[in-house]
């Protein structure tokens, strides 16, 4: 504090010191506060522990995203905390919600026992990967689960999915059972789905190249219906929301298939497949989808044709089943026509 006393004065010395221990006391306190909260955290302790005890043990962020889902985040943050595989820290992202939704945290951890990061925004981003973006950055595992607010889990997700993680791994993906907006089943699982598109490689467990999953799997149609239902790399994720921030802020409805997809495609990338339900995906009548305009559906969908041809290869038979897909969702919509395949730029 620029305070200098002569050697040969006790009292100048005395005052000298003491300014400098503890003048600003209130900025002082905050950063000592900071440090203690950054650096000697007691979950962060008790983590270690158990590294002790189990030293293959991945520290798990779960990521939150919400809004508006005050009526199920309880019982989502419920089905976080019953997972038998340790989680590491738990994030939730409310993304400007006007309903209770953070009175709704902070009595589900009073209940629990369990401390939650929550991270309220004043005003709604209005892009959902900007919220994965931001919590991504905040994330401290090496594994990351970005499990939406008004999905749930069964308690062995992370158990399956976290050691099926190998070198190169990028993602671990599951079935999922499906309810509907009050909790009621409505199928066990999305193999009905799946078998359209490969059904003897969906009917087990699998360990993959990346490229070779895109290949049977995503060039035609997208087959990881439900973020809630990944296991990501924390690195391979933030590099990629990264890489693809411009596409992400511009695409509304394929944009996690274009992650998926572009994440695998890296050179070494392996995935597997879990056929467990271990996700629960909660269908809603009225969603973005369903009230999108129906042809700019289409047109991300033939964008993203048009990517995964550029990124494969020109290949003939994989262009008709694209076209025959576009034709198929064109029917469904009620679209008398609609665009070809547009040309990879």
């Amino acid at each position: 504090h620029g305070h200098v006393a002569p050697r040969s004065d006790a009292e100048a010395i005395r005052q000298a010191l003491f300014n400098a221990l503890y003048a600003d006391t209130e900025a002082l306190h905050a950063a000592r506060q900071a440090h203690v909260n950054q650096h000697c955290r007691f979950d962060d302790y008790a983590f270690e522990l158990l590294e002790y005890m189990r030293p293959e043990l991945e520290r798990v962020s779960v990521i939150v995203p919400n809004y508006n889902y005050a009526n199920y985040l309880g019982a989502r943050l419920e089905s976080i905390f019953e997972q038998s595989y340790p989680v590491f820290e738990v994030l939730v992202l409310d993304d400007g919600s006007t309903d209770d939704s953070l009175a709704v945290i902070e009595s589900c951890c009073i209940k629990h026992k369990r401390l939650v990061r929550a991270m309220p925004s004043t005003q709604n981003s209005g892009n959902v990967f900007s919220q994965w973006t931001r919590g991504v950055s905040a994330a401290r595992g090496s594994r990351i689960w970005i499990a939406e607010a008004d999905d749930l889990a069964g308690s062995q997700l992370l158990s399956d999915a976290v050691p099926a993680f190998v070198d190169g791994t990028v993602l671990v993906a599951c079935d999922s059972m499906q309810v509907d907006a009050k909790g009621k089943k409505t199928a066990d699982s999305y193999r009905y789905y799946l078998d359209l598109i490969d059904h003897e490689f969906f009917s087990g467990r699998r360990d993959v190249e990346g490229v070779d999953f895109v290949r049977k799997t995503l060039s035609v149609r997208n087959a990881i219906l439900n973020v809630s239902s990944v296991v990501w790399h924390a690195q391979a994720l933030r590099a990629g929301l990264s890489r693809l921030q411009t596409e992400l802020e511009v695409t509304r409805l394929v944009g996690d298939w274009l992650l998926y997809a572009a994440l695998l495609c890296e050179p070494g990338a392996r995935v597997s497949w879990i056929n467990n339900s271990n996700n629960v995906h909660r269908r809603h009548t009225i969603s973005v989808t369903h009230a999108m305009d129906q042809s700019g559906h289409l047109k991300e969908i033939e964008r993203m044709h048009a990517w995964l041809v550029d990124r494969l290869g020109y290949d003939a038979d994989l262009i008709a089943s694209q076209q025959a897909y576009c034709r198929e969702l064109a029917m469904q919509f009620g679209l008398d026509t609609h665009s070809k395949v547009e040309k990879a730029a």
